[in-house]
C-alpha cells in the first residue's frame, strides 16, 4: 500500500503544498513538475532537496518562469519541487519546511519569453 509524502511547488513567487505517492516517487515528481527528466538542483537546507525539470530551459514553451533562489547560483527554469531529505540515507521523505520559510528563499523571480514569429 502506497502512502503520500508531502512536497512544496514553486512556480514563479507562487509556492504550494502538493503530495508525491511513495510507490512511485520519481514518477510522481516528474507528474507534479510536468516534464520527463528530473534533477537536483540543490539542497534548501540540511533536510530538503529541490528538484527542477532537466530540460526546462530547452523544452521549447514560449514563456518560461526563471526563479532566484538563495541555495542555487543561477535562476531555475520552470517550476522547483522541494522534497525532504534524509542526509543518511539519500531518501526522499517528507518536506517538514513551511510554506511561508520557502517563500523566503525566493530572491528574484522573471519570465524567459520567446518570439517564435
Amino acid at each position: 500500500m502506497s502512502q503520500q509524502i508531502r512536497a512544496l511547488l514553486i512556480i514563479g513567487s507562487t509556492v504550494a503544498v502538493t503530495t508525491l505517492d511513495t510507490k512511485d516517487t520519481l514518477a510522481d515528481m516528474r507528474k507534479v513538475i510536468n516534464c520527463d527528466i528530473v534533477t537536483g538542483a540543490g539542497y534548501p537546507d540540511e533536510h530538503h532537496a529541490a528538484w527542477v525539470d532537466d530540460e526546462g530551459l530547452v523544452s521549447g514553451a514560449a514563456v518560461v518562469p526563471l526563479t532566484e533562489v538563495r541555495w542555487y547560483p543561477q535562476p531555475l527554469a520552470g517550476a522547483i519541487l522541494i522534497t525532504g531529505f534524509d542526509p543518511d540515507t539519500g531518501d526522499t521523505t517528507p518536506a517538514m519546511m513551511a510554506v511561508e520559510e520557502a517563500r523566503q528563499h525566493i530572491t528574484g523571480t522573471s519570465f524567459l519569453v520567446r518570439d517564435y514569429d
